[in-house]
């Protein structure tokens, strides 16, 4: 009798136990699913700075006599990416030579029928006719050297040395050929680009984040952030603009970080994760 005591007191002690492990099993469960739940990955890319790419475009339509650069090369602001030539940049010049020969012409009309008027009242009608053609091929004329600064060509030079038929296209910052479009007698009309330039040293994330996270993000928040296919360690972010609309197809919004420190080794396009906690 007594040996059946002490079996139901060891079989009791036993059950608790077990109760016992089984909760604290529960409850570290719990904790590390609440963990789990509490970190997010996102996928993002390095994107550039708007202010730091550079779409370089014709000022005027022209075919393509020289390129002189290739994806991948480094630029320095002020260099020689090409040249274009047509026939119109002649009939510009011829304009703006004829506008300043007549220049001359009706600055001393303009003057010598005001002079008449202080002698004749008869002539004020001429005076008017004179102001106005004046007044016309100034107008003309600023138009014309106007057109020839926007398009490169140097009006003091045209007049000095004579028309040409070439205008040349520089880079207006520095930084590499990331894409190029023409060649060699191909047309290029005034809105197309010729070369895009990236100073990439400045590289931003850009990441999408689910609409259940929106209310955990907000801006100079520090996140983390590690590179595919790149060993090293965790890097860090600070948001910088957080996206207003968000996408119905997806049911994200674009978040957009800049990197605490720059890394030679990032380019545009790669791939991220970023660790929302």
């Amino acid at each position: 009798m007594k040996n059946i005591s002490y079996v139901f007191i060891l079989l009791f002690f036993i059950s608790c136990q077990r109760e016992h492990i089984e909760k604290a099993e529960d409850e570290t469960s719990t904790a590390a699913a609440s963990e789990v739940r509490d970190t997010f990955i996102c996928s993002g890319y390095f994107t550039l700075h708007p202010a730091r790419l550079a779409t370089v475009t014709a000022p005027i339509n022209g075919f393509i006599k020289k390129m002189y650069y290739n994806n991948g090369d480094y630029v320095k602001k002020g260099a020689l990416l090409a040249v274009l030539t047509h026939q119109d940049y002649i009939k510009i010049q011829r304009d703006y030579l004829e506008a300043r020969s007549q220049a001359d012409y009706y600055t001393e009309d303009f003057k010598r029928q005001g002079e008449l008027t202080l002698e004749h009242a008869s002539s004020i009608k001429r005076m008017q006719r004179a102001q106005s053609d004046y007044w016309a091929n100034e107008a003309r004329l600023r138009a014309l050297k106007a057109q020839l600064d926007y398009i490169g060509i140097d009006a003091e030079k045209v007049v000095k040395e004579g028309f040409t038929n070439t205008i040349n296209i520089y880079a207006p910052v520095s930084g590499y050929i990331i894409k190029t479009e023409g060649n060699t007698g191909k047309f290029i009309d005034s809105y197309a680009f010729i070369y895009e330039i990236a100073d990439i040293n400045e590289l931003l994330i850009s990441f999408e984040l689910p609409c259940a996270l929106y209310d955990r993000i907000y801006k100079d928040m520090h996140i983390d952030f590690s590179v595919k296919g790149l060993e090293g360690p965790v890097s860090g972010a600070t948001v910088k603009s957080i996206g207003q609309v968000f996408n119905v197809r997806t049911n994200t919004v674009d978040i957009i970080a800049k990197p605490d420190s720059a890394n030679k080794s990032f380019r545009p396009g790669m791939n991220v994760e970023v660790v929302i906690e």
